[in-house]
């Protein structure tokens, strides 16, 4: 069943809503993802079982080698037909001042206004609708990668008790 999930973001009093894309639409969307930050992420996992501020910031750098301003584009328009926002705590424009009524964030010009000078939040709203079409996924593949490396470890432990040569977590 394709969920719907909502989460204030932001200090402008927004609250976003985000529509789980269906399951062919979804898994182009994990392969154009997978290709785009595998490596990136990959190469910081790699280093280590726990993502620290060092790693963020190279997963980060390899994201900007990696994405190029088209391929953003396409993510925000693709997410954005699938996204609404409400709110707005009276510091903004009255055309942004939405209340209780949900607009779509596709909707005719409303994405650029709304997010002009609030890159922050862009990126909130962002990583929110990546959470709600494939945390679950994410969710496996962390532990199943934790499984990987508690493997790694046992190996190694066993070989290293018994003097033979153990595998190495990055292969």
């Amino acid at each position: 069943m394709i969920k719907t999930e909502s989460k204030a973001i932001g200090d402008r009093g927004y609250t976003y809503t985000v529509q789980q894309f269906g399951a062919r639409e979804g898994g182009r969307m994990l392969v154009r993802l997978a290709k785009l930050l595998g490596k990136p992420v990959g190469d910081a996992v790699s280093a280590g079982d726990v993502l620290d501020i060092r790693a963020a910031g190279a997963v980060i750098a390899g994201l900007a080698d990696a994405i190029s301003e088209d391929e953003f584009d396409h993510l925000c328009t693709s997410f954005g037909k699938r996204s609404t926002v409400s709110g707005g705590n009276g510091e903004q424009a009255p055309q942004l001042q939405y209340g209780p009524k949900t607009i779509p964030l596709a909707d005719g010009g409303i994405f650029d206004l709304h997010f002009a000078g609030a890159y922050v939040e862009l990126v909130g709203w962002l990583a929110f609708a990546l959470e709600v079409n494939y945390g679950s996924f994410l969710t496996v593949a962390n532990a199943a990668k934790g499984d990987l490396l508690g493997s790694l470890r046992a190996s190694n432990e066993a070989a290293a008790a018994s003097g033979s040569p153990s595998p190495s977590p990055s292969t």
